[in-house]
């Protein structure tokens, strides 16, 4: 015992904090500017902070980003809360009798606020990472986005419903948000210079927008869907023009590294988990799946494995072992890996509502007694079907979009194209499955998981290295 008490205490295992704590307020700092280095300090990552073989605390890395994956972890907490209130939302429109609202405007309702809401989530990553200044301003400043986004995640599910309980102030939330963003980095552009010119630009623009934004408020409230969409169509196209290597370099912005693309990457698949976590959650919070083992729980096993099952396939990409990422491509590769992540996150949700539906009704057909009910579950089993097709589609598209490094020989099947192959097949039948209306929940659910998991199994076997075998002997 005491010779583990004296290897803890060495110096070998001394931990530094992974940023400078010298001021409270600090000059803006974009990475263009970091000059400071790990390469002399051996540095290696560790729960609390880093560990450091130099004895000095001055020779301390300021590396701020490792700071703030603590932030980001709190961050995600917020749009958790924020995607189940607008999965509650679309499910008690798209799935009450007394809503008034059609599956179809329930889930254009959804889209839209989700897009807006995700947009939030992205503009606060990007802030985070591309300013190295980790000071009491920035800090709070995420602080403030945060309430906002708490403002937003409650009231965005009253924007774009009809009657007395309809409410804009979501807008007025995402506004105050969007500015707040202008703003501080209008005052960051002081002391950065190279800044002003992409701020002129994107200022003029903005003001466009925002006006379109406040218009909408005074809009008949049947008309604010249509305003919104076109706002939101603006905006994003927006973003895509600034990230071009044209506009960026006129706009003088590539001096500024990079981002990490490495982060970013990790960021988006820790916002997928959120998604996969919120349907899982459902599966749990409230005891849907009833008292003892009943019908329910079946479906709701089955429904476990789904999520299991595409949680395999996204992380697995196309099982190449070594490969290029989509996003460290060409640019426009970037954002179509970033579009089809949206439709992806999108879908998965759109998933666990039907889905949820389903657990509820589990011996109900499309046939069944009752033309409301009957309508409802057939209403259900399709926006399973097209979302489940959706996100495999995306999923593929995601994984395809990379660049695979494995030679020859590499794998049972080297053709990643045929290692994926049977996804086309899945995503046919269960398109077709809702055709059958007299086919009841548990075993629509049931054909579902049977052909997720052999895929599953098949991109496994197929993806095993060329010596290796199902069995080690």
């Amino acid at each position: 015992m005491s010779n583990f008490v004296c290897r803890m205490t060495s110096a070998e295992d001394s931990e530094i904090t992974p940023y400078r704590h010298l001021y409270l307020i600090k000059r803006p700092v974009i990475k263009e500017t970091v000059s400071r280095t790990s390469s002399n300090l051996n540095l290696q990552p560790s729960n609390n902070g880093i560990t450091s073989s130099p004895d000095n605390y001055n020779d301390a890395i300021d590396n701020p980003i490792l700071e703030k994956r603590r932030f980001e972890l709190f961050i995600d907490l917020i749009w958790v809360g924020i995607i189940g209130n607008l999965a509650d939302s679309f499910r008690d429109e798209a799935f009450s009798e007394d809503s008034g609202v059609s599956v179809g405007r329930a889930l254009g309702n959804f889209v839209l606020l989700f897009v807006t809401a995700w947009r939030l989530w992205k503009f606060l990553q990007i802030f985070m990472s591309k300013y190295h200044t980790n000071d009491l301003v920035e800090r709070w400043f995420v602080v403030w986005i945060l309430i906002l986004a708490l403002l937003f995640g409650n009231d965005a599910p009253f924007l774009l419903i009809a009657g007395e309980e309809q409410s804009n102030l979501a807008i007025i939330v995402y506004l105050a948000a969007r500015g707040s963003f202008f703003i501080i980095e209008a005052v960051y552009s002081l002391y950065i210079p190279w800044l002003r010119r992409g701020m002129l630009i994107r200022t003029i623009t903005a003001s466009t927008l925002a006006a379109i934004w406040i218009g909408m408020i005074f809009v008949p409230k049947d008309r604010q869907i249509y305003t919104l969409v076109a706002v939101t169509i603006l905006e994003v196209l927006l973003e895509v023009a600034y990230d071009a290597p044209l506009l960026s370099h006129y706009l003088r912005e590539e001096r500024a590294k990079p981002p990490n693309a490495d982060h970013w990457i990790e960021r988006i698949r820790e916002f997928f988990v959120i998604i996969l976590g919120e349907g899982v959650l459902n599966l749990i919070r409230g005891s849907p799946l009833g008292h003892g083992l009943t019908p329910t729980s079946g479906n709701g096993i089955s429904v476990l494995i789904i999520y299991y099952t595409l949680n395999g396939f996204y992380f697995s990409g196309d099982q190449s072992r070594r490969y290029i990422h989509a996003v460290k491509r060409a640019w426009w590769r970037g954002q179509v890996w970033q579009f089809f992540h949206v439709l992806l996150f999108h879908a998965t949700l759109i998933l666990g509502v039907g889905a949820g539906f389903l657990l509820e009704h589990p011996n109900t057909s499309a046939k069944a007694e009752g033309e409301t009910l009957a309508s409802q579950m057939y209403a259900a089993k399709w926006v399973v079907s097209i979302s489940l097709a959706t996100v495999l589609v995306s999923q593929t598209l995601i994984a395809l979009l990379s660049k695979s490094l494995d030679g020859k020989r590499a794998s049972k099947v080297d053709n990643r194209y045929l290692r994926l192959l049977p996804r086309i097949a899945v995503v046919t039948v269960t398109l077709c499955l809702p055709l059958r209306e007299q086919m009841v929940a548990a075993v629509f659910l049931t054909i579902l998981v049977m052909m997720l998991v052999a895929v599953l199994m098949w991109e496994w076997i197929a993806s095993l290295e060329r010596d290796g075998g199902l069995v080690e002997p």
